[in-house]
């Protein structure tokens, strides 16, 4: 049950979003379009193409995204704490976007890895290498790390949402609960 997902997830405690050590690391330009700049025909062509990225890793934050937009309409929809309910959608938005930029990174960073992999396989099986593919995975892990946290920091909006939220747009919050669940499994 989608409202059970919640109950499970609030008993972490809360998670800043500014808490998200959102590092700028570089990575080659690979000349991807950007995910934010596709239409969703397009972006599920990509993700079913025979390529490696874009992945799970961005499908996640793309779900993720999904979920963070129907916040963000129940909480413009709910009457009640206007203050309350403006902050609720305001942190799901500033999420939503940064989500976004985060399917981006998770196939960059991911490319980046498989680059390695590749130089490292053919010809230079060096100690510098594998430094390389340890630098690699850790990019290619910092992605997946902060959608996993940008998710969890929306639970409890996301409780208040089915408490207070108004009750014609209740599914949409069991949707999102969903979608969050399934960015982060």
């Amino acid at each position: 049950m989608p409202f059970d997902f919640i109950k499970t997830f609030t008993n972490l405690g809360r998670i800043e979003l500014s808490d998200t050590g959102q590092e700028n690391i570089p990575h080659e330009n690979t000349g991807h379009e950007k995910i934010g700049q596709q239409n969703i025909d397009d972006f599920l062509e990509a993700v079913a193409a025979r390529k490696s990225t874009p992945g799970g890793g961005a499908v996640a934050a793309v779900c993720a995204a999904q979920a963070c937009s129907l916040v963000t309409m129940v909480a413009r929809f709910t009457r009640g704490n206007a203050e309350m309910l403006s902050a609720i959608a305001e942190r799901a938005n500033n999420a939503r976007a940064t989500l976004v930029s985060l399917a981006d990174e998770d196939v960059l960073a991911f490319e980046a890895l498989m680059k390695c992999y590749r130089e490292y396989n053919r010809e230079n099986q060096t100690p510098e290498a594998i430094i390389r593919i340890d630098s690699a995975l850790v990019q290619a892990a910092h992605a997946p790390r902060l959608i996993i946290r940008i998710t969890l920091t929306l639970i409890n909006d996301l409780k208040i949402l089915s408490e207070i939220g108004n009750p014609n747009l209740m599914t949409d919050v069991a949707i999102s609960a969903t979608l969050f669940k399934a960015a982060l499994n």
